[in-house]
């Protein structure tokens, strides 16, 4: 993940932020302060406590990048450019996957995001923002 952000920045304008659930708050925010002490571009959000909230919060997003969640279906549902990654399970995958002609899905062949392979990540991410700089 730090490679995505790391690249976001550097390469966009975009502002960031992490959404996390209460549980991760501060993992999340340690891992800003480690890794992105200058960056005023990057905040994580307070915790979203309902799908509405999730909802509403979504409408104001230009695009996402996330795992399989239910971030992934709303940011579908609203046309919203999403790059959403899925652990390697084909079966999940083609029942749940996010359906929308602005999406970008990926099966990882790992279950630990860390593990991935950097060089494919940056293929995908790179990818993800050539879409968005069209404009598609």
């Amino acid at each position: 993940m730090i490679r995505i952000l790391e690249m976001l920045l550097r390469e966009t304008n975009v502002h960031i932020v992490l959404w996390a659930d209460p549980g991760d708050q501060e993992h999340s925010r340690r891992l800003l302060a480690e890794h992105f002490s200058a960056a005023d571009r990057i905040a994580v959000t307070e915790p979203l406590s309902s799908v509405t909230d999730v909802i509403v919060a979504m409408a104001s997003c230009d695009a996402m990048i996330g795992v399989d969640t239910g971030s992934a279906h709303v940011a579908a549902c609203y046309n919203i450019p999403e790059l959403t990654f899925y652990q390697q399970n084909r079966a999940n995958f083609t029942r749940w996957h996010a359906r929308s002609p602005r999406a970008i899905n990926v099966i990882l062949p790992t279950a630990n995001f860390a593990e991935a392979d950097p060089a494919a990540l940056t293929d995908v991410v790179q990818n993800f923002l050539a879409q968005l700089q069209a404009g598609e």
